[in-house]
C-alpha cells in the first residue's frame, strides 16, 4: 500500500475498465482547475481516468453534487497496491469513514514523492466482481470533477525573538521562541520572571536551520539547551538527570553574514546556564566570577534595528549619537535597556580597571529550588 494511502480496495475487481489517459498540468493560477470532468454515468457504470501526478505539485481534487440527489464515489488509486490516496466524501463513507472524518479527509490536497501514475475512478458504486458491478441496477447520474495541480504555497517565515525568562526562586534561565507559551508563563508562573527578548531564532523549521532542543533539569530546576545532534543523543542516554523536552526553537545551522553566535556560559555554583548573543553581558558575567565560557552554543539572526522615533534634535546623525552603541547587559535584542543598571557598558569597554557595581539579572541563589513540575517549568 501506498505509504500515505488513506484506505486500500481490490484493484484487481476493476481489471475490466481501462483507464483513459489525461493531462493534468499546472496553469499557474490555484483559483482555476486545471482538469475539468464532466458527465453521466449510467446504472452500475464507472469511469476511470489515468493521471500522472509530478513531484512537487499539490493536487486538489473536488465533487460536485447533482441537484437530483445524485452523489457519484471518486478515488484516486494507485493501481499497483489498490491504495487511496484521496476520495471524495461520499467514496471515504463507502469505505467506513465517518461524515465528518471523510469531509474533512475530501479537503486535503494530495502530493507525491517521486513522479507517480494513479488512476482517478468516479464510480456509481464500489461494490464490483470484476466483471462489472455487483448490482448493475445502482442508478447512476450527471457527475462533475475538478482537478487543480498547483506549488504548493511557501511558508511565510517571520524571524521569531528568543524570549528569557529567570526563574526567581533560583536564578535559573528559561528560553522560548513560542509565543504562547510566552503568554502561558507570563499568566501562569508568577516564579518566572520576564526579561524580554535575548536573540533571534524561529518558532518553526526553515531550509538549513537546526533545531535547538531543551532539556529540564531535575535536579536543580535549571534547562540546558544544545542544538548539537550527538550532544542531544548523548544526554538522552547518559543523563537520567535531565529530561528532554524536544525542540524549543531553531536557528540558523552555519554561521553567515547575517548570523552572529549565541554564547554558553555555566555557572559554576548551581550548575545553571546562561544564553546570551550579547558580548558585553557575556563579559559581564566572567568579571563578576563563578561564570565559565564554555564557547558558542548556536547562531543567532542579526537583529533588526527598530525604527528610530522621531526627535527634535533632527534626523539620526544630527542628534551627536554615535551611530553604533553596545548593549549592556540588561538589554534585549534590539537595544532598548529592560532594567535599570548602575553603570555604563562603555565605562567598561573604554579601559576601565575595576568592574562597574553590577549585578547580573538571574544570578542563581545558593540554594536552588529542587522542585520541577511536569510542565519543565
Amino acid at each position: 500500500m501506498a505509504s500515505n494511502a488513506l484506505a486500500q480496495i481490490d484493484w484487481s475487481a476493476w481489471t475490466g475498465l481501462e483507464p483513459i489517459p489525461l493531462g493534468l498540468l499546472s496553469d499557474g493560477d490555484p483559483a482555476t482547475a486545471d482538469l475539468r470532468l464532466e458527465g453521466v454515468l449510467g446504472s452500475g457504470g464507472a469511469y476511470a481516468y489515468g493521471l500522472q501526478l509530478t513531484a512537487g505539485l499539490e493536487y486538489r481534487f473536488g465533487t460536485t453534487a447533482a441537484d437530483d440527489g445524485f452523489a457519484e464515489l471518486a478515488l484516486l488509486v494507485d493501481p499497483d497496491d489498490g491504495g487511496v490516496l484521496w476520495g471524495n466524501a461520499a467514496a471515504l463513507g463507502a469505505l467506513g469513514f465517518d461524515s465528518e472524518a471523510a469531509g474533512a479527509q475530501a479537503a486535503q490536497p494530495v502530493a507525491v514523492d517521486a513522479d507517480d501514475q494513479l488512476v482517478l475512478l468516479v464510480a456509481a458504486t464500489l461494490e464490483r466482481d470484476g466483471g462489472g458491478p455487483v448490482d448493475p441496477g445502482v442508478p447512476g447520474g450527471p457527475f462533475l470533477l475538478e482537478a487543480h495541480a498547483d506549488v504548493p504555497p511557501q511558508p511565510e517565515f517571520t524571524d521569531n525573538a528568543v524570549y528569557r525568562f529567570v526563574k526567581l526562586s533560583n536564578g535559573m534561565y528559561f528560553y522560548t521562541a513560542s509565543e504562547a507559551e510566552r503568554a502561558l508563563i507570563e499568566t501562569s508562573y508568577p516564579d518566572l520572571r520576564f526579561e524580554g527578548p535575548v536573540f533571534v531564532g524561529d518558532d518553526m523549521p526553515r531550509e538549513g536551520w537546526v533545531p535547538v532542543y531543551r532539556f529540564a533539569n531535575l535536579v536543580n530546576g535549571s534547562y540546558f539547551y544544545t542544538a548539537d545532534l550527538a550532544e542531544r543523543d548523548t544526554i538522552i542516554e547518559t543523563r537520567a538527570d535531565l529530561r528532554f523536552e524536544g525542540e524549543a526553537f531553531w536557528v540558523p545551522g552555519e554561521p553567515a553574514e547575517n548570523t552572529l553566535p549565541v554564547y554558553k556560559l555555566i555557572n559554576l555554583d548551581t550548575g545553571g546556564y546562561l544564553f546570551t548573543s550579547n558580548p558585553v553581558e557575556k563579559l559581564y558575567a566572567l568579571l563578576q566570577g563563578g561564570w565559565q565560557d564554555e564557547g558558542i552554543a548556536f547562531q543567532s539572526l542579526v537583529p533588526q534595528p527598530a525604527a528610530p522615533a522621531p526627535s527634535e534634535s533632527g534626523p539620526l546623525g544630527e542628534t551627536g549619537l554615535d551611530e553604533a552603541q553596545p548593549l549592556g547587559p540588561d538589554a534585549d535584542a534590539s537595544g532598548t535597556e529592560t532594567m535599570a543598571q548602575t553603570s555604563t557598558d562603555t565605562a567598561l569597554l573604554d579601559g576601565q580597571t575595576e568592574p562597574p557595581e553590577v549585578v547580573l539579572i538571574g544570578q542563581a541563589s545558593p540554594e536552588p529550588d529542587l522542585a520541577v513540575d511536569g510542565t519543565g517549568l
